[in-house]
């Protein structure tokens, strides 16, 4: 992955599903020192019946640059086709604030994939991975995706007891 500082973060709007094309286009041109991220996310996705990933742009219609915008370089990113304009007010381009870009960085991790929030299903076993009922193991009885909770039936001294239990607390098993 590559390094990005913080600071001269911009953000290009382009039309939802046109992200890739755009940034290529961009890419190519000969602007110095210019890096773009298309952050994605992996989605679990279910039609007719069947569940399955997908890789979407986070930002459906929009990636970032890091560069440092003069007007120059601002009408040249214009004229590239596809974009549609440089997020900022009565036409100058602003750059995204250090502390919003750092959130979006963190989320990416290592690459520019983020990863699926946990999906858990009725009657799929999981472990305990943290807190005082670590190791154990039982079958998913309820799910409330609402409130990030499951409700999960252990086994303690031969008898089963029902206990909630947030989706951070658990892995599949």
């Amino acid at each position: 992955m590559k390094k990005y500082s913080l600071i001269n973060w911009y953000v290009i709007q382009t039309r939802s599903g046109f992200e890739h094309k755009v940034k290529d286009r961009i890419e190519k041109t000969k602007i110095d020192n210019l890096l773009t991220l298309l952050p994605k996310r992996k989605l679990w996705i279910r039609r007719k019946g069947n569940f399955f990933y997908e890789i979407k742009p986070l930002f459906p219609g929009y990636f970032f640059i890091q560069v440092k915008m003069d007007p120059l370089i601002a009408r040249s990113l214009k004229k590239v086709s596809g974009v549609l304009r440089i997020l900022g007010n009565q036409g100058k381009p602003k750059t995204v604030p250090s502390k919003e870009m750092k959130i979006i960085l963190s989320l990416m991790l290592h690459n520019q994939i983020i990863p699926p929030s946990k999906i858990f299903f009725l009657n799929e076993r999981v472990k305990v991975i943290a807190g005082p009922l670590f190791g154990m193991e039982g079958k998913i009885v309820s799910v409330d995706r609402r409130k990030k909770r499951i409700k999960i039936r252990l086994p303690f001294f031969n008898v089963y007891k029902d206990v909630y239990l947030g989706f951070e607390l658990v892995e599949k098993a």
